[in-house]
């Protein structure tokens, strides 16, 4: 389920009135997904938000890095009034047995996030 337990904490925090827009970062070192994976991914994704009763939006980045990802889901999601005003990304559940570069990419995933959502924040 691509990013189910996020969508029910945000739905209880705010409600079924917001529309969410949805980015599922695949990291890969092989290739990038053919259109038919992608298909499948995305029809999963909105099955999933139509069951949850849930508007929103889904896209797919994959064969990228976390901090890659998230950077380009912030510069396609909105402008100006539509702009999401509210980021979450999921934990990191084994950031204490992960290597370090996974961690870091975390870490510069947090930091990305902080310089795009604050205002004046550079």
């Amino acid at each position: 389920m691509i990013c189910g337990n996020i969508v029910q904490v945000l739905n209880n925090f705010i409600g079924y009135s917001m529309r969410y827009f949805m980015t599922h970062v695949l990291k890969s070192s092989k290739e990038r997904l053919t259109t038919e994976m992608r298909s499948k991914l995305q029809q999963k994704a909105y099955r999933y938000l139509r069951f949850t009763n849930t508007k929103g939006f889904c896209s797919i980045a994959d064969n990228t890095s976390l901090s890659a990802g998230v950077a380009a889901m912030l510069s396609l999601s909105g402008v100006g009034k539509v702009k999401p005003n509210i980021l979450m990304v999921g934990f990191k559940n084994d950031w204490s047995t992960c290597d370090l570069s996974s961690l870091d990419e975390y870490v510069l995933t947090i930091q990305l996030v902080i310089s795009e959502m604050v205002p004046g924040n550079c």
